[in-house]
């Protein structure tokens, strides 16, 4: 998943703070495309495909040793929170970075987001209680990788596939929401 953030929208999202502190972010706006779809895909990362490549080899083989093997509904339900969990990825990216609009020297934002997501590489099995909770509903990492693996293993509750589904939805329509309000309420670095 890490793999697919930094070939799409990783390193875009990172150039956010230095585009308002130098007033880029001004040509940005009057561009024939969403700014917000601009900011985010602008470039594509191609060095990090060969690691792509290396983790779906990876998956594939560890698929291919599973006894017994994921059945159709098991492939999809993992695709289907990966998918969910990239986008959480995403919207908490978003969410910390649009506060560069109005914190305009704080380049490392983006390592204040890794630093938080780097916890997501851990099973969330590991923590117990307030503390597990807290990682699968309200900053929930336990979705970018926890919770998609055990779709794939069959071990996995059936009420969070839908749980995951809608949480991502709502933390990509709140993401976009404050996007909105900080582009609403942005004044060029040159006025």
């Amino acid at each position: 998943m890490s793999s697919i953030a930094s070939i799409t929208f990783f390193r875009n999202l990172g150039m956010l703070p230095s585009l308002v502190r130098l007033g880029t972010f001004d040509f940005v706006l009057v561009k024939p495309v969403p700014s917000l779809f601009w900011v985010s895909f602008r470039f594509v990362n191609l060095d990090e495909i060969g690691t792509l490549i290396g983790s779906f080899a990876m998956l594939g083989y560890a698929v291919s040793r599973m006894r017994p093997l994921p059945n159709a509904v098991q492939v999809v339900e993992y695709f289907v929170l990966c998918f969910s969990g990239l986008t959480m990825y995403y919207s908490f990216y978003l969410l910390t970075m649009t506060f560069s609009f109005w914190l305009v020297r704080v380049d490392n934002l983006s390592a204040l987001i890794d630093t938080v997501l780097y916890m997501a590489r851990f099973p969330t099995d590991i923590f117990r209680g307030i503390l597990q909770r807290i990682l699968t509903f309200v900053i929930p990492l336990a979705f970018i990788a926890t919770i998609p693996s055990k779709a794939m293993l069959g071990r996995m509750a059936w009420w969070l596939l839908p749980v995951g589904v809608g949480l991502a939805a709502f933390l990509l329509a709140c993401a976009v929401a404050f996007w909105r309000f900080a582009t609403r309420h942005y004044t060029s670095a040159s006025s």
